[in-house]
């Protein structure tokens, strides 16, 4: 005896619920490409807002949209430690933000430079990758970088260049290393090398709702195709 189909309304919802909430689509995301700077050396903390709360594409961001109609990361602040400075026409390849250690060891912290992001409660943060850039004759440079949050190491590297140049690094992350409302630093540590002839750019980070609103915007999703489908009959 042949079973009743589950209607086709049904289907093209559940669909949309499973495969959307499984896709990175879901997250907002934002990248810094620091392009809207003028001058060299001026420290990226004193820049009021400079990260925070981004949802529109201008010569700093580059965002793009969710599944849930999220817009980059609107819901994620910035707190920029010290060694992170502008920086302007980098060994020829635009706008950078740079790490100079020596400031971090001036100021007392050592041969650290953090960055930290923290969400709103119901929202996480996912850092994707970033690139780290040597200015030519920086010697050979050697950065140890982590990620982590209150509870621990999320993931982490090390970084090695002996000539002028740029790499991407992609940190491995996906969903199952978030911990909603939680804040998430990234860190860089110099073990060899010029303490000013690194930098950092396109750092690209993601907004991650909670899967309830996933679910809710997949569901959404659904019914309007459902709907065009349907205006097509």
């Amino acid at each position: 005896m042949k079973r009743n189909a589950k209607p086709a309304a049904l289907r093209a919802v559940g669909l949309g619920v499973v495969g959307l909430s499984a896709l990175p689509s879901a997250n907002a995301t934002t990248q810094i490409t620091f392009g809207s700077f003028t001058n060299a050396n001026t420290d990226i903390s004193t820049l009021a807002g400079y990260g925070d709360n981004v949802s529109a594409n201008n010569a700093d961001y580059t965002v793009s949209p969710g599944a849930t109609g999220i817009t980059g990361t609107p819901d994620i602040n910035l707190t920029w430690g010290l060694g992170y400075q502008t920086y302007t026409a980098w060994d020829g390849r635009g706008n950078v933000g740079q790490l100079d250690f020596n400031n971090g060891v001036v100021a007392g912290s050592s041969t650290n430079i953090s960055l930290t992001f923290t969400p709103t409660a119901g929202m996480g943060v996912l850092i994707n990758s970033f690139q780290l850039d040597e200015y030519a004759l920086g010697e050979i440079m050697n950065i140890n970088w982590d990620v982590f949050d209150n509870i621990g190491t999320l993931a982490s590297g090390n970084w090695t260049r002996s000539t002028g140049g740029r790499d991407t690094i992609l940190t491995g992350l996906n969903q199952g290393n978030i911990r909603l409302g939680e804040a998430v630093t990234l860190r860089f540590s110099i073990t060899s090398g010029l303490p000013s002839y690194v930098a950092l750019d396109n750092l690209t980070f993601d907004q991650v709702p909670e899967p309830s609103t996933v679910a809710l915007g997949a569901l959404g999703l659904g019914l309007g195709a459902l709907a065009m489908r349907r205006r097509r009959k």
